[in-house]
């Protein structure tokens, strides 16, 4: 199922939010024309990634520095091993989707 996440203008160039969606909360990340979104936890220490920062196509867990790669979500360095969960987004004339289940 669908859930309208916002608009893309409303949501800054590499600045992390967090959102919720059927209780579960989820990290939303624009980068230039694209958004990606994940379930809002690290994957090493149940930490939320929205705290986190973003550089280079990554976001880094703000506890322990564990780094995730935005287009896949897999693990790019320790102590992160484990990917986090991504979802699809789709951007529909300014309007961002998250196809959520």
């Amino acid at each position: 199922m669908e859930h309208q996440i916002g608009k893309l203008s409303e949501l800054a160039e590499g600045q992390p939010i967090s959102v919720s969606i059927a209780g579960t909360d989820l990290v939303v990340i624009r980068e230039g024309s694209e958004v990606f979104i994940f379930e809002d936890r690290c994957s090493h220490a149940d930490v939320a990634l929205s705290g986190g920062t973003c550089a280079d196509g990554q976001i880094e867990c703000p506890a322990h520095g564990a780094r995730f790669d935005l287009r896949t979500g897999a693990a790019k360095c320790m102590p992160a091993v484990r990917p986090i969960k991504k979802f699809q987004a789709r951007i529909v004339e300014e309007l961002v989707f998250v196809d959520f289940e």
